[in-house]
Formats: structure tokens, sequence, C-alpha cells
């Protein structure tokens, strides 16, 4: 458990920088994998952060795993209809973070939308 929990915190000190990394194109480590990523529950563009530690001797290895946007504000608007127009005001639109959830995985196990190890 106590290994467990180191490698945790390792993942962490790896994927927690990356977060504001995304808005400021820094390089990204080789051990992670960044790409934009539709979330349809908050019907948003994400970007999407995987980051794995090494294998280990079992075959297996610690993912983790974030999704963050940047916040921003809409421009108004209006819509004009046969009948009438309708004016949509700017709304400001908060930052997203999923926070980090860390999982084994082994080859057997990787989901389907997610690639193999990322090598360091």
């Amino acid at each position: 458990m106590r290994k467990a929990a180191a490698l945790a915190v390792a993942l962490a000190v790896a994927v927690l920088p990356l977060q504001g990394a995304v808005a400021h194109a820094e390089p990204v480590p080789p051990n992670c994998l960044t790409q934009p990523w539709w979330r349809g529950e908050i019907m948003r563009m994400t970007t999407r952060i995987i980051c794995d530690q090494p294998i280990r001797p079992d075959g297996s290895w610690l993912r983790g795993r974030v999704f963050v946007a940047a916040a921003y504000t809409t421009n108004a608007y209006s819509s004009c209809y046969r009948y009438g127009c309708t004016y949509y005001p700017s709304r400001y639109i908060p930052a997203y973070n999923s926070g980090t959830e860390f999982y084994d995985v082994n080859p057997g196990t990787v989901l389907g939308d997610e690639p193999g190890h990322l090598p360091a």
C-alpha cells in the first residue's frame, strides 16, 4: 500500500504541472500524452492528459488521467427571425478540471480509446 501511495505521488508530480502547461503550450514529458477531447457531460472540448509510470515486473503500470480546459468568455450576439430578434449576452465559462484519477493498467486492460504504455 505504501508503494502504491508513493507511485501516486510521483505521478501527481508529473501530471499537475501539465494542467497549467496546456494553456501555455509548454513541452509535455515523454511519458505523457496530451490530446483534445470532447467531454459530453459538460458539452465542451477539453484536453485529456495521460501519464504513465514505468512498467512493473508483473507487466502492469500506474496511469494518471486528467481532463482540463481553460476559462473563456463567449461573445454577445443577436439572432433575428421573421417575428423578431433575440439578444444573447456574453457569458463567462469557468475553467474545468476533472481532477486526476489513478488506475492500474496492464496490456489486457487498456481502455479502447487509450494508448498502450507511454515510454519515458
